[in-house]
């Protein structure tokens, strides 16, 4: 006897909206690869109306009704069924893994521009987010020196084959920390604001500040780098908006969803791990052909902890220059018992009547993003807190997760985090307070003048290579 429940998720990253066939202006599913989402939870199966109608009205004084118009296309005389609703699904956030290799341990092959969607996680985050990647053999950097006058923030260092370093400014980083010259205890994270060309080396500046000096035996990682744009949607590698996403559903019914793209994005701690959760809408939902369920497609890495890893404050923003007060100041650890990202696009479709997706495309016009954190505040940190509030101060934020090694970690990054009110002082575990505290990204300008893709961005999510 066969199952209702849903049984697999496979996903793969469109190469054209909706995947349309020009012959017959219906989606050619089938085409692509499809590779098993690893997922816990669905929330909600295409909730929303069946293929859109319109009611017919009898002109005659009657009680009859009449059958209401599917508008849809024919195809040999015959309705074609046109879908539309939404799917809410998540699961663990399971990091890239040392391979690199799509889909099962990575999210790009030697920076290829569809890699990173190839595998199921990358082509869901890439359906609401553009994506700036970093080629295979650029992906790590040792540290030469430190800058005396601009600690914890500026460092001399070199990239693969002694060519100068490969960060780009934008570009989201982690450092295995080893403390105390153990083995790799914690990850911290920052991005680069700014590079200067020294010889062979090449001076990178940072925000937020690290909270340690780093010695030249910690080893920096470049990020694969997520971050949002507004703009038509299109397969590429760091442009505005990468693919909509193909879903293919197996369970007692078989469904393919198509022109899928995240109306809204989660990343939260789960106790002791770190979850997502998206709200996908379909433009096209068809019954597929019969088909055995799969299994899920796991990444290489870990899944990501909330734990093992610095969550930091920044200093304060210079509204007078645009500029953070950033060098030579360590950043502030944040306690951190819990921490929610939610990250809302506003879609807008590109309309057309030659197909059965009736658009073209489909359009981000703007988006929003909330970050809620709940911490245990120590006086430095309680003061920077209330102070951001009562002095409409905004500092840059970077929640990083672990654990520490290649492949595994990433961070939440917002520059010029502003709060959304004072702190909420409340009753935690056994009596300890807790502050709890939303920010939404501020105006950042401290990159690159007329900078292109992630270095104008308040808001960016990284994984670790």
């Amino acid at each position: 006897m066969s199952s209702t429940r849903v049984q697999s998720i496979e996903v793969a990253a469109e190469t054209s909206y909706c995947m349309i066939a020009v012959a017959t202006g219906q989606p050619s599913n089938g085409a692509l690869a499809v590779n098993a989402l690893e997922y816990t939870t669905v929330a909600s199966l295409y909730e929303g109306q069946a293929t859109p109608s319109t009611p017919r009205e009898d002109a005659r004084a009657s009680p009859y009704a009449l059958p209401s118009e599917p508008v849809t296309m024919l195809s040999g005389g015959t309705p074609v069924q046109r879908r539309q609703g939404s799917l809410t699904v998540g699961g663990p956030l399971r990091t890239i893994g040392a391979a690199d290799t799509a889909p099962y341990g990575g999210y790009t092959t030697s920076g290829a521009a569809s890699a990173a969607q190839a595998t199921p996680f990358g082509a869901l985050l890439s359906s609401c987010m553009a994506r700036a990647d970093a080629v295979t053999g650029s992906r790590t950097e040792t540290i030469s020196a430190t800058a005396a006058t601009t600690a914890n923030t500026r460092y001399l260092m070199t990239g693969g084959a002694g060519a100068g370093s490969a960060l780009n400014e934008g570009d989201l980083f982690k450092i295995d920390r080893t403390a105390g010259g153990g083995a790799l205890q914690r990850v911290e994270c920052a991005a680069v604001t700014s590079e200067i060309a020294s010889g062979a080396d090449t001076w990178v500046y940072l925000t937020p500040g690290m909270t340690t000096d780093p010695t030249t035996a910690e080893v920096v990682r470049r990020m694969c780098t997520w971050y949002p744009a507004i703009g038509l949607s299109g397969i590429t590698d760091a442009g505005f908006v990468t693919a909509a996403a193909q879903i293919r559903m197996h369970g007692g019914r078989m469904a393919w969803l198509n022109g899928i793209v995240a109306s809204k994005f989660r990343i939260f701690s789960n106790g002791g791990r770190v979850d997502w959760e998206a709200t996908l809408d379909a433009r096209i939902i068809q019954d597929a052909d019969a088909g055995a369920p799969v299994n899920p497609a796991r990444m290489e890495g870990a899944v990501a902890h909330a734990l093992g890893a610095y969550a930091v404050i920044g200093s304060v923003i210079d509204r007078a220059t645009g500029f953070p007060t950033e060098q030579g100041y360590a950043g502030t650890l944040m306690n951190l018992a819990s921490f929610d990202l939610t990250f809302t696009p506003t879609l807008a479709f590109d309309s057309r009547s030659d197909d059965l997706a009736g658009a073209a495309n489909v359009e981000i016009t703007n988006w929003d993003a909330e970050l809620v954190v709940t911490m245990t505040p120590h006086s430095t940190l309680y003061t920077n807190i209330r102070d951001m509030f009562l002095t409409q101060q905004e500092r840059n934020v970077c929640i990083g997760f672990g654990p520490v090694g290649q492949g595994n970690g990433g961070c939440i990054w917002m520059g010029a985090a502003v709060p959304q009110g004072d702190a909420l002082i409340s009753e935690g575990e056994n009596g300890r307070q807790v502050v709890t505290v939303t920010y939404k990204p501020g105006l950042w300008d401290y990159d690159a003048v007329g900078g292109v893709g992630a270095t104008d961005t308040p808001l960016r999510i990284g994984l670790s290579y």
